[in-house]
């Protein structure tokens, strides 16, 4: 079966198309007295989903970005989400909807009693009360990408006392009530705050800004816009006003009129843009409520409505212009608003939602959804949902449910995107995108964006981003300092911008920026944003970019003191504001220079003044060497050259050049070993006795160029330094002096802008190993000026800042022409472009189409039969009577096999699955035959283990001591079960062993069970050590028996180098040094979490490093799932799930395992590497609505997992990355084991052989 795309078209004309859905929406409905919810789909009104979420739901709403669903139990101080799986992103020419299942995420939050949520625009503030007996307050923030990520560190204000409270984001400032001593409050209740406290959001912290002026006595509400927040006081309103340009925040009491004296106030709704306030106020002896409105531009409040019955909420439309009062007899309020001249008049009306009689005591729950005008109210009396127009006050639609609703919010994509005016909609795109990116939609690439400019003005506190493609400037931002230094950061998402004076590194995000996926490129386009993020220290001075990382220097200062530091940052951490990128603290002051080429860093070292051989003090005048290990650089060494005065450096990816006096230092990195050596070379004649200025180089050009200058002329001299060649030519001589010299985004051009307003154009041609230099000056500017530049996306395009002429003046490099002229209302100084670069234009990155290929073997359940299934059509190919019931199968090496067992009868047999591959010397050949059931066959007492590792597989028999009969292993290649070996090699042991055997190339890793009066292991027939075999001449032979134990060894994983095996109290992990052939044993220890446990198995990925172990308690079904990091030593909890499995699998890839539970459900372990750690997200697919052992096998496309459902009589295919069932293949049989076979992805993309003349088609009959 092929799983097509949704949208079939040409790289071109996909590329500026809409894929967007036309959905309703989901709703998530929490159960009334059950700790369920479900999703029903509004467009059908069917149930998609219903989950155990562990607590009943006392709270729910919409969370920031209408996606997730946040739903809370303040007993359990608990607060979830459910994700609705319906989402948009802007994929700069074109918006892309997603359509998936919906899931209960992991993420969680917890604090004690949580009691008040407020969402305001793209942020939510969950307050905890918490106990005078337990705990404190604390606000917590989420945006909706913390939600989506799992943040493990929200932004959190904690106080220092319990308080019933309540805050409110407004953009970085948080609006948080105070508690002051009980001597001091204005407040009669205790618990409740009389102040307000202004927070500031800093580098992801919030930071205490001040107090209010103004109190709030028994604050007990609060709702907030864009620019206010108000709180409910006794006797009067606090209107807080937030100025966004400066930060200032004002505070003005608004005194109740005179209907509203002296009552208990209730709550405070409002719109994120309304400017309009909702609250409510009730008499303390009557159930009557007075609901007014509050119009913060006047500062009036205005009574609308009095209701005279009991109420659960009050909710605001999705616009602007309603209100719903949802009252307990059955009935809501609808408050509608208009404006005329500056003041809103009010239409209210009451609208009965039950379809009879309602009792009095019934509670009701509502939700707007993202149709401006219709509201989704539960009605428990009768078990369903209702859809009220707002507008006309209709019910327009009742949805039957099988269960007694209670709290409700909806969920999908916002109204307000489905009118975004930056894409076209004209576009007829009516299909669900329920299968992401399909690769024949291809790249979604700008291509011919130009990218924006980021500019910072001269003399002044401000920065511009200006916009290329129409010269438009998008916004300016208001900065701390006066930039006097700018550049293009790496990946070009960002600019970096500093002051040395001010000692401060921070960043402007363009906003545009490029994502690769498996089978297509996505490009984003945002507003650009100053960024919270920066680096300080004193005196940044020297900036460094080499592909994927930066190095910030930082000279330091001795009058201070403060010492000398380099700061490397790569685009991810500037993304994610790294709180400790790799730093390298010096002891000194020094004006120096660091260059950071892989995971080496080379950096200028001063030594003391009587060791030095440089001239000037805080000059240095030798080089470190830096190696990268677990995020932290560590010294190697110091190069045996030196570098007296040094000043100066470039690179390129593998080398590095210092400019010293008499001589440049060249040093070299071999990538492979991590050598380095250090050579002089030193200046021509033509530039003894001159002062170094500096060097600049290309990432990949192995040329580097650089300046002289004799000290009493300003004269310059341009120079060439060939790495390879170690030679250095002069190419120019300038005789006006410069600001800087810029290379092209290509290695061809370098660019030198001079203070006489113009720019002299290096441009190399590499013939014959030797580069031809041609020289020209341009005139950029009539009148002297200081020049800044920046290269742009495009390999000949160099953006230069003329202040002079208040401009942005565009070079060709390759024509030296100047193609445009920009005019700017401010003075430009530096200059960055931000942007997607070119070559990511022009990545080669595969479009293939990834469909399901391959054939699938199954077993039969309570049968003798295995069924070989074409994955192309879904249809079967042939069933086989076998001779026994199979009870395990697994791919084969090879995937051309499946093997398949009886421990009972004790065989091992295969089928081939008539799918494989040969290579020949000019080209590969596919081959295609009808499936068969091979005669090979491997016999013995109870097979038990099958580990496949690489072409190799082990195969462990347990033996039976009441045959008797011993344990063996069997090792078996993907030639010998096509040739059926008849002396494959084999181990065999001297008693009966419950074991395993790992083989990891020529060398095979066995259990070993010694003596009942020797071994460690309580279960008599489980081994406590591991025995090393080497493979002579076919035969295996004894090298070792590992000098660690392992008591009670049970599962053992390995990959390419390691072999990791459970034992009682700890991992063994054996690491194999394939050169020498030595092994060497560690213990690892289990963590807390995993204290007194049962192992359960381990499995791995062949190239991976990365295990993954299961341990349960003996008495209980929860199993504690781990990761385990062989190469750093390190065990992580990363799950724990409640249900009993039937198996854990690797994906074909090494990112995702999936749990195959008893309840006909699925959890997905995806890791994913950052920083050189994996990060978990877990979520659970359902399979099945009933019960069933479920078993699984990966498949040649890297996300694909063939699933057999017994109950349902079907094969289902999940996706692993998007966590969607793609395709159910029904059966006319009870599956049970299942085995991919077919020509693995790894070799369809084999770039070894050119196929383009090679008519290649399926070999049926002609290749014998």
């Amino acid at each position: 079966m092929r799983l097509l795309p949704l949208v079939v078209c040409s790289l071109l004309s996909c590329s500026s198309a809409q894929h967007t859905i036309d959905s309703a929406g989901r709703l998530v409905i929490s159960h009334q007295g059950v700790s369920s919810v479900s999703v029903v789909e509004l467009d059908d009104a069917s149930t998609l989903a219903t989950f155990d979420t562990g607590f009943n739901v006392d709270y729910m709403v919409t969370a920031p970005g209408s996606r997730h669903a946040l739903f809370q139990s303040s007993p359990s101080g608990i607060v979830r989400f459910v994700d609705g799986r319906l989402w948009r992103e802007d994929h700069v020419v074109h918006l892309h909807d997603y359509k998936e299942t919906p899931a209960l995420t992991p993420y969680n939050i917890t604090g004690v009693f949580p009691n008040s949520v407020d969402v305001q625009g793209d942020q939510v503030a969950i307050w905890f009360e918490g106990d005078q007996s337990v705990a404190n307050a604390k606000a917590v923030v989420l945006k909706s990408a913390d939600i989506v990520s799992g943040s493990v560190a929200p932004p959190t204000v904690e106080f220092n006392i319990n308080m019933r409270g309540v805050a409110r984001p407004v953009g970085d400032y948080l609006f948080a009530s105070f508690r002051r001593p009980d001597s001091e409050t204005t407040s009669t209740s205790t618990i409740l705050p009389d102040q307000v406290a202004v927070y500031h959001l800093h580098d992801g912290e919030y930071e205490f800004e001040g107090i209010l002026n103004e109190t709030c006595p028994n604050l007990l509400a609060a709702a907030s816009d864009s620019a206010h927040a108000v709180f409910a006081c006794t006797g009067h309103l606090l209107v807080a006003t937030l100025n966004a340009t400066n930060g200032n925040v004002t505070a003005a009491k608004l005194s109740y009129t005179a209907d509203l004296a002296g009552m208990q106030m209730g709550f405070l709704a409002s719109h994120e843009h309304a400017g309009l306030f909702i609250g409510s106020a009730s008499p303390r002896g009557s159930a009557d409520t007075h609901w007014f409105a509050v119009d913060v531009e006047h500062m009036e409040i205005e009574l609308i409505v009095v209701t005279r019955v009991g109420y659960s909420e009050c909710v605001m439309g999705y616009n602007d212009e309603h209100a719903v009062i949802v009252h307990n007899d059955g009935t809501v309020t609808v408050m509608a608003a208009e404006l005329h001249d500056g003041h809103y008049d009010w239409d209210v009306q009451t609208v009965t939602v039950t379809a009879g009689n309602a009792p009095t005591t019934a509670t009701y729950h509502a939700t707007p959804s993202s149709k401006a005008y219709d509201a989704f109210i539960t009605n428990p009396v009768d078990s369903e949902v209702v859809v009220l127009n707002l507008q006309t006050r209709n019910v327009t639609q009742r949805i039957s449910l099988g269960f007694v609703p209670s709290r409700v919010a909806w969920v999908g994509i916002p109204e307000a995107a489905d009118h975004d005016d930056d894409h076209d909609d004209d576009h007829d795109d009516d299909h669900d995108h329920d299968d992401e990116h399909t690769p024949e939609e291809g790249h979604h690439g700008e291509g011919n964006s130009s990218g924006r400019l980021a500019i910072s003005h001269a003399g002044a506190k401000a920065m511009s981003v200006l916009d290329l493609t129409d010269a438009s400037i998008l916004v300016t931002f208001n900065t701390s300092f006066e930039a006097d230094f700018m550049i293009t950061a790496p990946g070009s998402r960002h600019a970096l911008f500093q002051s040395g004076t001010d000692g401060i590194v921070t960043f402007v995000d363009g906003g545009l920026w490029r994502e690769e996926h498996d089978d297509h490129l996505d490009d984003y386009k945002r507003d650009p944003a100053l960024t919270p993020y920066n680096i300080t220290g004193s005196r940044p001075d020297h900036v460094d970019v080499q592909g994927d990382q930066m190095a910030i220097w930082f000279d330091g200062d001795e009058t201070i003191p403060a010492s000398a530091k380099v700061v490397v940052l790569t685009s991810a951490d500037i993304l994610s504001g790294s709180v400790s990128p790799p730093t390298v603290e010096f002891n000194t002051d020094v004006h120096g220079v660091a260059r950071p080429v892989g995971d080496y860093l080379f950096a200028s070292f001063r030594r003391s003044d009587d060791e030095t051989t440089s001239t000037a003090s805080n000059l240095p005048d030798q080089v470190a060497v830096y190696h990268l290990h677990d995020g932290e650089y560590e010294l190697e060494s110091i190069l045996n050259e030196t570098c007296p005065n040094l000043h100066g450096a470039a690179s390129d990816s593998t080398h590095v050049v210092f400019g010293c006096t008499g001589h440049l230092l060249v040093a070299t990195l071999n990538a492979t070993s991590g050598s380095v050596t250090a050579a002089r070379l030193s200046y021509t004649a033509d530039l003894a006795g001159m002062q170094m200025g500096f060097l600049v180089s290309h990432e990949h050009a192995g040329l580097f160029i650089g300046s002289a200058s004799p000290r009493s002329s300003e004269d310059t001299y341009w120079f060439a330094v060939d790495v390879e060649h170690m030679d250095i030519e002069l190419i120019a001589v300038t005789h006006v002096g410069y600001s800087e010299c810029v290379m092209g985004y290509n290695d061809e051009h370098a660019a030198v802008l001079h203070s006489d307003g113009k720019v002299t154009v290096m441009a190399a041609e590499l013939h014959d190993d030797h580069y031809d230099w041609e020289i020209q000056t341009v005139e950029i500017s009539a009148s002297p000026t200081t020049l800044y530049a920046s290269p742009s996306n495009d390999a000949y395009t160099l953006l230069i800042a003329n202040p002079v002429d208040k401009e942005v003046v565009v070079l060709n490099l390759q024509t030296r022409t100047v193609t445009q002229r920009i005019t700017l209302d401010f003075v430009p100084s530096r200059v960055a472009w931000v942007g997607i670069p070119e070559a990511a234009d022009h990545d080669d990155h595969a479009a293939e189409e990834e469909h399901l290929e391959g054939r699938l073997a199954i077993a039969h359940e309570d049968a003798a039969a295995l069924s070989v299934v074409e994955l192309d059509d879904a249809s079967t190919l042939v069933t086989f009577n076998t001779s026994f019931e199979a009870d395990f199968m697994i791919t084969a090496p090879g995937s051309r096999h499946a093997l398949f067992q009886s421990g009972t009868d004790g065989i091992v047999t295969f089928v081939d699955g008539g799918l494989w591959r040969e290579e020949h010397d000019d080209h590969l050949d596919d081959y295609k035959r009808d499936p068969a059931l091979t005669p090979y066959n491997i016999t013995g007492s109870r097979p038990d283990h099958v580990d496949v590792q690489g072409d190799q597989m082990a195969i462990w028999f347990d033996g039976d001591e009441t045959i008797p009969a011993s344990a063996k292993v069997v090792v078996l290649t993907s030639a010998d079960i096509l040739s059926g070996s008849v002396s494959p090699p084999t181990v065999e042991f001297n008693t009966d062993v419950h074991g395993v055997a790992r083989p990891v190339g020529d060398y095979l890793f066995a259990s070993f069970r010694r003596s009942d009066d020797e071994t460690t292991s309580t279960a008599s027939n489980l081994p406590d050590q591991v025995a090393v075999y080497h493979l002579h001449d076919g035969e295996y032979e004894l090298e070792s028996i590992l000098n660690e134990t392992c008591p009670n060894l049970h599962g053992a994983a390995s990959d390419s180098t390691h072999v990791v095996f459970g034992c009682t109290g700890h991992l063994l992990v054996a690491t194999l040094n394939a050169t020498s052939g030595s092994v060497t044993a560690a213990r690892l220890s289990y963590t807390a979490d995993l204290a007194g446990m049962q192992m359960g198995f381990l499995v791995s990925h062949e190239h991976a490093g990365l295990f993954i172990g299961s341990a349960s308690p003996r008495s209980s079904e929860d199993t504690y799932w781990f990761a385990v990091d062989v190469e750093h030593m390190d065990i992580e909890l990363i799950a724990v799930t409640h249900v009993g499995y039937s198996e854990c699998v690797m994906g074909y890839n090494d990112e995702h395992a999936a749990v195959l539970h008893t309840d006909g459900k699925v959890t997905v372990m995806a890791a994913e590497l950052h920083d050189d750690h994996y990060d978990w997200e877990i979520q659970t697919v359902e399979i099945s609505a009933s019960p069933t052992t479920l078993y699984a096998s990966p498949s040649n496309g890297a996300y694909y997992l063939l699933i057999a459902s017994p109950v349902d009589k079907e094969v289902v295919v999940l996706n692993l990355q998007t966590r969607v069932v793609m395709q159910r293949m029904s059966l006319d049989f009870v599956p049970s084991r299942v085995a991919w076979m077919g020509i693995p992805k790894a070799a369809h993309h084999d770039d070894d052989h050119d196929d383009n003349d090679h008519d290649e088609d399926d070999h049926e009959d002609d290749h014998e």
